[in-house]
């Protein structure tokens, strides 16, 4: 049995208490939904892979100026 959730385009399933989109509108706004969602989770990703790779520069960096300095002390001594 379904009973129609008021104020939207839902109705729902009594038996499993699924909400189901009902009417062609509401099945388009739902695609646009997932589509926008799957960009901005491609986006975070993209985000979060320019992080990662930063920080990894930065790691290096620092290895690289440690690794100088350890040469400039060596060269003094």
């Amino acid at each position: 049995m379904f009973v129609k959730v008021e104020g939207t385009n839902f109705i729902k399933d009594t038996g499993t208490n699924a909400l189901l989109m009902t009417g062609r509108n509401a099945l388009i706004e739902n695609e646009a939904r997932k589509k926008l969602a799957d960009r901005m989770n491609g986006k975070n990703n993209e985000i979060n892979n320019l992080k990662n790779q930063v920080e990894e520069l930065s790691s290096d960096m620092k290895e690289i100026k440690s690794l100088l300095n350890a040469l400039l002390k060596q060269s003094k001594e």
